[in-house]
């Protein structure tokens, strides 16, 4: 079992770009994070889900330090992590300790319903999560607010990573983090949609391609040419991904802007 707490103080962190990911993490996949003012391991000892008279899996604790709040991510080692997550409120100026025991006023943030996320990072006062593994093509994340620990937003965004071929150049490679001079925050990726209707049979291809541009609101795009379908043999909806920018206040809001768009089969 994971479980990650924060410790959150008044002054929150705006600083340099470094993703920083758990160990247990998959690949770090977000552009421009703040940078942690550094980061502790602590080894807690074997898991409890070793064999007998093993001790290859262990439990750790991860903690990242930022000048307003402190991450700590528990891992404790199995065929799949499990997640769960906590906010813990202190005091300006108070310390926190890299260690496995619950400060007072502890919130937690949804429990059991992360099963399967990982802390990526933080920007400003926002919380970046993402999911071990892909859904569609795509890797689900979520922010929430270190202060509270509500989520804000929650999303798929198109991953290169799932292919086992190089992807095409592009700055939709990876879900791109811009901070405005007055700390507003805006988002820019792929965004992954699965519809019904299937973008590769010759036979449904171009209605099938008015349908989604009417669904997803794309405008005159151009039907995209579908890729790794040629080892599918049965054709049942389509994976598509579009470029899109989210503007975080006053609410989470979602806009179509230009760039590719890619489809495949889904999962």
């Amino acid at each position: 079992m994971k479980t990650i707490w924060l410790g959150a103080m008044l002054l929150l962190a705006v600083s340099l770009f470094c993703p920083v990911a758990s160990g247990q993490s998959v690949k770090v996949w977000i552009d421009s994070l703040d940078r942690p003012m550094r980061k502790q391991v602590v080894d807690l000892g074997p898991s409890s889900t070793n064999f007998p008279g093993s001790q290859q899996l262990r439990v750790t604790l991860s903690c990242f330090f930022y000048p307003g709040f402190t991450v700590k991510e528990l891992y404790e080692q199995r065929n799949k992590a499990m997640t769960s997550e906590a906010v813990v409120p202190v005091i300006k100026g108070a310390t926190v300790d890299c260690a496995q025991s619950h400060a007072p006023g502890e919130i937690s943030l949804g429990e059991p319903d992360w099963e399967g996320e990982y802390f990526v990072g933080a920007k400003g006062n926002l919380l970046f999560f993402e999911w071990a593994d892909g859904n569609n093509g795509g890797r689900p994340f979520s922010l929430l607010d270190a202060t509270s620990g509500k989520q804000v937003y929650a999303d798929s965004a198109y991953d290169p990573v799932f292919w086992d071929r190089k992807p095409d150049p592009s700055p939709f490679n990876r879900l791109r983090v811009i901070s405005s001079p007055d700390g507003a925050i805006t988002l820019r990726y792929l965004h992954v949609e699965v519809y019904e209707c299937d973008l590769h049979l010759p036979t449904e291809r171009s209605s099938c391609w008015e349908k989604i541009k009417v669904q997803a609101g794309l405008g005159n795009r151009q039907i995209p040419v579908c890729t790794v379908y040629e080892r599918i043999h049965a054709h049942d909806g389509s994976a598509v991904a579009y470029p899109v920018e989210v503007s975080l206040r006053p609410h989470p809001t979602r806009k179509i802007i230009g760039g590719p768009v890619r489809c495949w089969p889904p999962d």
